[in-house]
């Protein structure tokens, strides 16, 4: 087991570093990212119109194919190759690819978890070795076996501020490739730098993984797909194949073989991983703390809402 999967088992991500691109082409994908934002039509479907602080756009290679070649050599590495089929099995599907930039005075974003057994890679695009502003994940939170709606729980993003002493910041550098689960509870800090940050996030599903690729999301269109057939993105995002289209207007991820293994980012949907002793008591702890947080905060709010009422 490679100790990439071993982190992502035990924490629920990792951060491999940033050895896949030169620092030249580091640069130049931010550059081709910053430039197709800059220039991007806000009335088309793709733009990610800013909120509370954040903007950004779908379907990057589509937008601006200068930045095929460094998407295609991040995901035909081996080791990313490697712990892609660790995590998702080898006919895994590549759904959206996302450019996201958080401004200075972002406030933040809740706490969540993804689709059931999304894998998400994040190709980090400015320099945020403190993680101010940045992911913050709840260690080991993918082994919970109740999901966030379950608990019927919000976490906001200022509570995740006043707590963050519970969660782990993801700490990067420009160029670092991280990886996490998508039932890791993650939200993003507020941004109190002076700095942007950006992010190109790529969302993986398993076989046996649904998605949708209804509006707003993007369906990657047939020019697209000829004209850069045989790459491992093609590959990767091609609807065509290995997937099953409901009824419903949602796909499915499918295998070629008849039975399959299950893939380690699904196997945890159904919660038969093994948890320590020492995780579990860890967990239940945290989250015990953000519930009376949660209930507590909600008492002085009414409380503070009724005597202001009195008051006028």
């Amino acid at each position: 087991m490679s100790n990439s999967f071993r982190q992502i088992k035990k924490m629920g991500f990792t951060n491999l570093g940033g050895e896949f691109l030169t620092s030249e082409e580091k640069l130049e994908l931010k550059r081709v990212c910053v430039e197709t934002l800059s220039n991007f039509d806000q009335t088309h479907n793709d733009f990610l119109h800013e909120k509370d602080g954040s903007s950004g756009f779908r379907a990057l290679p589509i937008h601006n194919e200068k930045s095929i070649p460094y998407l295609e050599k991040i995901i035909s590495h081996p080791k990313i190759k490697a712990l892609l089929n660790d995590v998702l099995g080898e006919e895994y599907k590549l759904w959206q690819i996302e450019y996201r930039m958080s401004f200075p005075g972002d406030p933040g974003l809740d706490v969540h978890q993804d689709g059931p057994g999304q894998f998400n890679m994040a190709i980090v695009l400015s320099e945020n070795p403190a993680g101010k502003g940045g992911t913050v994940f709840l260690k080991g939170s993918h082994i919970v076996k109740k999901l966030i709606k379950k608990y019927n729980i919000l976490i906001p993003a200022v509570l995740t501020q006043v707590l963050s002493f519970l969660f782990t910041k993801l700490e990067a550098k420009t160029g670092d490739i991280c990886f996490f689960l998508n039932r890791t509870w993650h939200g993003r800090l507020k941004n109190d730098s002076e700095l942007c940050n950006e992010v190109i996030l790529m969302g993986f599903f398993p076989v046996g993984g649904v998605f949708s690729y209804e509006k707003p999301y993007v369906k990657w269109p047939d020019e697209f797909l000829e004209k850069y057939d045989g790459t491992e993105l093609e590959k990767a995002v091609n609807p065509n194949y290995n997937l099953e289209h409901l009824k419903n207007g949602d796909c499915r991820v499918v295998s070629s073989q008849s039975c399959p293994e299950i893939p380690y980012s699904m196997e945890i949907e159904n919660f038969t991983g093994r948890v320590s002793i020492l995780d579990r008591i860890r967990l239940f702890l945290s989250i015990s703390i953000i519930r009376s947080s949660i209930f507590y905060g909600k008492i002085l709010y009414n409380f503070f809402k009724k005597l202001k009422r009195s008051i006028a």
